[in-house]
């Protein structure tokens, strides 16, 4: 009888939600924990200076091209190498060196579609393929050909690749068919070192050395239109957009990294 009343008890207990989770996490599925924490991501606000410039991460040396991924820099130093650097997006933006890659002249860099690859141009026009699936140990894997890989921007829908040449100016590219590209537009107004695609791929903003960067209208990719300059002291030949965090990251040579609101530039530029 004692065992009955027993049994009687205990399940009493469950059904009336005792000795089980807290109604207030038991509901919650992984998902909906997710879209919390992307949520939070996205209403994270930094303090900003006129101009939008949240914060400049300082380095040794130069910063003469830069590539950003979810939580990584990877900073082009032309004589000095490569610094591989953790960024991470609290209430303030911090950042810490993980490694240096020495004996390369790096002059420009850039991720690899996977995120697995950075693909660093040295001085004597060649690429060096490292693997960053290890920060902490990057391998040099091979050297290539600049013909086999070139830094350039590809539109979401796939239709068009947007291919800096510096001083020569931009190449934009029909690639709708991928077997048989097209070059539809050169652009020669402006040097175009770097670029990155903002507002659903209808703006570009363009790395152009000395006078910082210039604001190019491609919604008729035919047809670029360079419509405004946003000067920054010592220019820029290096971009790079943390899309997830808006945030913009600008290679400032001798004075380091400086990281914009995206959305504060845009508004700046657009006035």
């Amino acid at each position: 009888m004692n065992k009955i009343i027993s049994l009687v008890l205990a399940l009493f207990l469950i059904g009336c939600g005792g000795g089980g989770a807290p109604e207030s996490t038991a509901n919650v599925t992984t998902e909906e924990k997710g879209n919390v924490q992307q949520t939070e991501q996205e209403n994270t606000v930094y303090t900003a200076d006129k101009n939008g410039k949240i914060t400049t991460i300082a380095l040794s040396g130069t910063s003469e091209d830069i590539a950003v991924s979810k939580d990584a820099l990877f900073v082009a130093k032309g004589e000095d190498g490569i610094d591989i650097v953790k960024i991470g997006y609290n209430d303030t933006i911090s950042s810490e060196l993980i490694t240096a890659i020495d004996g390369i002249n790096a002059r420009s860099i850039s991720l690899s579609e996977d995120g697995t690859k950075i693909h660093v141009l040295n001085e004597e026009g060649y690429v060096n393929i490292i693997n960053i699936t290890n920060l902490s140990n990057p391998i040099k894997e091979r050297v290539t050909t600049q013909q086999e890989i070139q830094k350039f921007r590809l539109t979401k829908d796939g239709n068009y690749k947007y291919l800096p040449q510096g001083e020569k100016g931009l190449e934009i590219y029909d690639i709708s068919n991928p077997a048989t590209p097209e070059l539809i537009k050169t652009f020669n107004k402006s040097n175009v070192y770097d670029l990155v695609l903002v507002d659903k791929d209808t703006k570009a903003l363009i790395a152009a050395g000395t006078t910082g960067i210039n604001l190019l209208d491609i919604t008729t990719p035919t047809q670029p239109n360079m419509t405004v300059n946003f000067s920054i002291q010592g220019g820029t030949k290096g971009l790079s957009l943390n899309e997830e965090q808006g945030l913009l990251f600008v290679a400032n040579g001798d004075k380091g990294v400086l990281v914009y609101h995206l959305n504060s530039v845009l508004d700046k530029i657009s006035q």
